[in-house]
């Protein structure tokens, strides 16, 4: 912000706001998800998805994925836990799948369905690729993960805004 890389309303945008303004030409970038794509089509504004970037060459990027997720969860009742598995076995099913990613602009997660997806949906080929390596926001931390998402947008603020350099932020946002 401070050398004008960024707009200082950055920090208060939304992911529909960072959309607007990369197509109104006023983001030379931006980190979205593919359900910005129909927005985007609709305009004359010329632009491309690409994987994120890695930290050593040859890395795989791993994209943090988030939203649905469906369970089973142990009730000690087997009836109701039948069914449960019953209803996420039909979300999952290749039809479903396919019907949601389609109807709500989304990369299937069933990794055996993406390339099929990509070659109908030819805009989703960086996201689908990321799909693929991508892991749960609370893979590796589970019930911590608010806790650090916490941590991590507020050091972002601190350095984005000048408050901190950006170890300085990380190990004042850890504070509390």
């Amino acid at each position: 912000i401070e050398s004008g890389s960024a707009s200082a309303g950055t920090v208060n945008w939304s992911q529909g706001d960072v959309k607007d303004q990369f197509v109104a030409g006023k983001a030379a970038m931006m980190v979205n998800g593919p359900w910005q794509i129909p927005a985007m089509a609709d305009t004359e504004f010329e632009w491309d998805s690409v994987l994120l970037p890695v930290n050593e060459e040859g890395q795989d990027p791993v994209a943090p994925l988030g939203g649905e997720v469906w369970t089973v969860p142990e009730t000690g009742k087997p009836d109701v836990q039948a069914k449960a598995a019953e209803f996420v076995e039909c979300m999952s099913n290749e039809e479903t799948s396919l019907s949601i990613a389609e109807s709500r602009y989304l990369v299937p997660t069933r990794t055996d369905l993406i390339d099929g997806y990509i070659e109908q949906v030819p805009e989703m080929e960086a996201f689908g690729e990321q799909i693929k390596t991508a892991r749960a926001r609370t893979a590796q931390l589970g019930a911590e993960w608010p806790k650090a998402a916490t941590v991590i947008y507020n050091a972002v603020q601190l350095a984005i805004t000048g408050e901190a350099t950006a170890d300085e932020a990380f190990a004042k946002a850890a504070q509390g």
